[in-house]
């Protein structure tokens, strides 16, 4: 995260990895389709503590624009303050999609400790656990944000127990974002099945796991999942990844 960023500053400056700053194109962030969607979703809480670089929102409003595409409703696993949803409803006009439902899961205090293995613990996939206990229980805060938005459910609980209350026959593309392998996996296994031809698991972590360090049981057991459903991920220097249904 940018601790202290301006909402300025995140919506027009370029805070990305030399790998995508170099030699690349970035007239999206121009666009004013990007940036209003940018304002939209960049709030108080955004400008405290920071938040993505803008070309892993161009990315994330990419997949969801290709979920418009597709039958099925959105899932995302991994909210706190809704900034990523905020972006996409925005982007997508979401609101005019009375065929579509948007469902966000998180406990919205944390990552239940019972959740982690030790060795994620000690490669520091809990580092992001402060900002939950800062901000304290942000359910209400996520209820209010989209309470214009009647095809958003807002699930608290922890991943696997909540994942029932999704009651989407089909769904289109699942955003991971909880920084712990098991409940991402259980995600995966659970909603392969009801994820449509040309559908995207979307892993916001997959490749923040140099050395092996601070998420790279998430993305071992993402790469696991994949192999068995014959499938390759597409890792992108972002450092989110891509499964794509076929």
């Amino acid at each position: 995260m940018l601790k202290g960023a301006n909402p300025a500053d995140v919506t027009r400056a370029r805070y990305v990895s030399p790998l995508v700053e170099s030699e690349t194109n970035h007239d999206f962030e121009a666009a004013p389709r990007f940036m209003d969607a940018m304002d939209f979703a960049i709030g108080g809480l955004e400008a405290e503590f920071g938040t993505h670089p803008s070309w892993n929102f161009h990315v994330l409003l990419w997949v969801a624009s290709q979920a418009m595409r597709l039958p099925g409703d959105i899932v995302q696993c991994g909210v706190l303050g809704g900034t990523d949803a905020a972006a996409i409803v925005r982007y997508t006009n979401f609101a005019a999609r009375t065929d579509k439902t948007f469902y966000l899961l998180d406990t919205f205090t944390g990552v239940p400790e019972e959740l982690w293995t030790p060795h994620e613990i000690a490669i520091g996939a809990a580092s992001a656990q402060w900002l939950y206990k800062q901000l304290g229980d942000l359910y209400a805060s996520v209820v209010e944000r989209f309470r214009s938005y009647p095809n958003v459910r807002v699930i608290q609980g922890k991943v696997p127990d909540t994942l029932a209350q999704v009651d989407a026959a089909q769904i289109s593309v699942l955003f991971l974002d909880m920084n712990c392998a098991a409940p991402e996996a259980a995600a995966c296994e659970y909603f392969w099945d009801k994820l449509v031809p040309g559908g995207i698991i979307f892993s916001d972590d997959y490749g923040h796991s140099r050395g092996g360090g601070y998420f790279y049981k998430s993305k071992v057991a993402f790469d696991n999942f994949a192999a068995k459903v014959g499938l390759e991920v597409l890792s992108l220097p972002t450092g989110q990844a891509l499964l794509v249904k076929v």
